[in-house]
């Protein structure tokens, strides 16, 4: 064990060697002849900002004043059309009419009924003449697969417009 110890010891110390001038010759005639190249930095062109002025557009938080695309006239037909707010509101007027599911229909003779499902499960039977929706819906028509319903909604201008929506049959899965 000690001989092998002493000949790595001895081949390591041969290995060592102060003479390393041709090598620090080496290094100082690459350092010396050679020239680097040097790439142009292309000439950046003069940053002009973007001003983005939107002082004079309408902001989409508020009303518009007018109505787009149409001249700001109030309409006689429409200054005449109003909600009645005495009237005793109907069950389905609790709920919005996103709420509601038109799940059926019933016929006797020349009546013909719709079955809405409301959003907690419950089932009303409803005619044309009832109002449902919280923009006092009125139902107009009733046929096989749909409800047409006029709701009475507001232009933003103080005044009340009509709006016909239609509700259709849905598969009910439990």
């Amino acid at each position: 064990m000690n001989i092998i110890l002493l000949m790595v010891i001895f081949l390591l110390a041969s290995c060592a060697s102060d003479n390393h001038q041709d090598l620090a010759a080496f290094i100082h005639e690459v350092n010396h002849n050679s020239v680097p190249k040097v790439v142009k930095v292309p000439i950046q062109e003069v940053y002009q900002p973007y001003t983005y002025d939107v002082a004079s557009y309408r902001s989409p938080f508020q009303l518009s004043l007018k109505p787009l695309g149409k001249k700001n006239l109030t309409n006689k037909k429409n200054s005449l059309i109003k909600p009645d707010f005495k009237r005793a509101k109907q069950p389905l007027e609790n709920f919005p009419i996103e709420q509601l599911t038109m799940v059926g229909t019933l016929s006797q003779s020349t009546l013909r009924w719709a079955l809405l499902m409301t959003a907690n499960g419950d089932i009303h039977k409803v005619t044309a003449g009832h109002f449902v929706g919280k923009n006092h819906g009125h139902i107009q028509a009733i046929d096989n697969d749909s409800i047409s319903i006029k709701e009475i909604i507001s232009n933003g201008q103080n005044t009340w417009t009509h709006r016909v929506r239609f509700l259709k049959i849905q598969d009910i899965q439990q």
